[in-house]
């Protein structure tokens, strides 16, 4: 959810041409240079509403770097082998279900 709200924030920017694609390429560039680096004020000479803009698309940024992280955690074991993606694969799926007349008893009891 944090994503997409990010991302919509982030197009409706784009949308009312208040920030451009060079503008996200420095953003995100002064971003990545100074995100391991203590006591850098990279907001000192920015306007307030380009400052907000900068860390919304810095947080989308992030927010796709950690999604990406999280995948390669899911897919690649610590050998860096895909065996984990195969085992899962070979798993049953099982699929929890009310058959019909059930389902018709659990609604007349909760309606009780």
């Amino acid at each position: 959810i944090r994503a997409v709200t990010l991302f919509d924030i982030c197009l409706s920017n784009i949308r009312n041409k208040t920030i451009t694609a060079a503008n996200i390429q420095v953003f995100l560039e002064d971003h990545c240079k100074n995100k391991n680096t203590l006591g850098v004020d990279t907001n000192a000479d920015d306007s307030k509403d380009e400052n907000e803009s900068k860390l919304f698309f810095c947080d989308l940024h992030d927010a796709f770097l950690e999604i990406c992280e999280t995948y390669i955690d899911i897919v690649v074991d610590k050998e860096g082998q895909r065996e984990r993606v195969d085992k899962i694969s070979q798993q049953q799926i099982f699929f929890f279900s009310i058959e019909p007349d059930s389902l018709e008893d659990l609604i007349g009891k909760l309606s009780e």
